[in-house]
């Protein structure tokens, strides 16, 4: 296994073992670099509404799982340990998700390096995210999440 998968593994157990509902939904970590995550849950059993389609609590909940995730990744790779909140989450349905609910957000290294310099200097920081939410075909919700 490569240093990523590792990593990916890792965190998917910890999200597992800390945060029941991540089990629940099958959240499986994808993929996890230095400031990027991308993850998949199915729509079927757990994340399934009455049309066949995702739920959209389980598109909001594994969005969410996903910034927080690549929080809780971020400070690890920096050596810190910090107690990780959402403080804002706003999100916006643009279609249905059909096939496999897949999350995936990025912070730049720049703002990684703002939230962990401030973080040290302050005690506390925030972490703004955009995660976009898709299935195989398109986009399907954009979610904007402030971590603190």
């Amino acid at each position: 296994m490569s240093g990523g998968t590792d990593q990916a593994a890792r965190l998917e157990a910890f999200l597992h073992e800390q945060i029941p509902p991540a089990q629940a939904m099958q959240l499986h970590v994808a993929e996890l670099s230095s400031g990027r995550i991308r993850v998949e849950a199915p729509v079927a059993r757990a994340n399934i509404n009455l049309h066949g389609t995702a739920f959209a609590g389980s598109i909001y909940s594994i969005s969410t799982l996903a910034a927080w995730g690549l929080t809780y990744h971020s400070l690890q790779q920096a050596g810190l340990q910090a107690d990780i909140v959402l403080g804002e989450g706003h999100i916006r349905y643009k279609r249905p998700i059909i096939g496999d609910i897949i999350a995936e957000t990025a912070f730049s290294a720049d703002e990684l390096e703002v939230f962990i310099e401030t973080l040290k200097r302050d005690g506390k920081a925030a972490l703004h995210a955009v995660v976009e939410i898709s299935d195989q075909n398109a986009v399907g919700a954009i979610n904007k999440l402030k971590l603190v």
